[in-house]
Order: structure tokens, then C-alpha cells, then sequence
């Protein structure tokens, strides 16, 4: 998993304090302060309904995890990476999107 460009200031004695360096070669905190709990359980919580319904549907289920969802340049990696010339026909696409995403307007798939 990732971790998003946080520092965290709570003062607290077992407060993160790692520090990485970014893509254009910074020091900067980082820390786990994202979503990807809710995403895992979601897509698990899924995988699992649907493994014990499979009587009741038909088809392939193909679950995927989306790769830099935090800097809003995940889907279009995967795009670039061949994945809508795999999968171009799904009878359903559903995933979770970020206000923050919802609000800039990148959304591309």
C-alpha cells in the first residue's frame, strides 16, 4: 500500500514521523492517512458475496485494485497499460471516488 504526502502534527508520543523521497527527489512526510482500508473491505466484502451467490449469476468477476488513486493518475496508467483493450465490454463497472477527484473533474472512465 501507499502512503499520502501527510505530516502528521497531533504531538502525540507514537505519532508517524517517516519521511520518503518524492517522485521529483524532495525529503517529505508520508504516512498511511488515505482510504485503502474502506477500498480492501469494499472489494473483499464483493469477492465474498459474490463467491457465495455464484449459483444465482454467471460470467467472470474480475476485481482490481486501482495503483496511485491519491494523485488522480491511477485509472489513466491503467488505461495506458492495455487494461480498457482486456476488459472493453464489462456488463458492470462500479468504483469509489474521492470528492477530491469528483471536484476537479478527472474522472475518465
Amino acid at each position: 500500500m501507499d502512503a499520502l504526502l501527510v505530516e502528521e502534527k497531533t504531538g502525540l508520543p507514537y505519532a508517524n514521523k517517516v519521511r520518503a523521497t518524492d517522485d521529483a527527489g524532495r525529503d517529505v512526510p508520508v504516512m498511511h492517512a488515505c482510504g485503502h482500508d474502506l477500498h480492501m473491505a469494499a472489494i473483499l466484502g464483493t469477492a465474498e458475496i459474490m463467491a457465495h451467490s455464484k449459483n444465482t449469476w454467471q460470467g467472470t468477476l474480475i476485481l482490481i485494485g486501482q495503483p496511485a488513486e491519491e494523485a488522480i493518475g491511477g485509472a489513466d496508467g491503467m488505461i495506458r497499460d492495455g487494461l480498457d483493450l482486456v476488459y472493453n465490454n464489462p456488463a458492470l463497472a462500479e468504483r469509489l471516488r474521492s470528492p477530491l477527484e469528483a471536484a476537479l473533474g478527472k474522472t475518465k472512465l
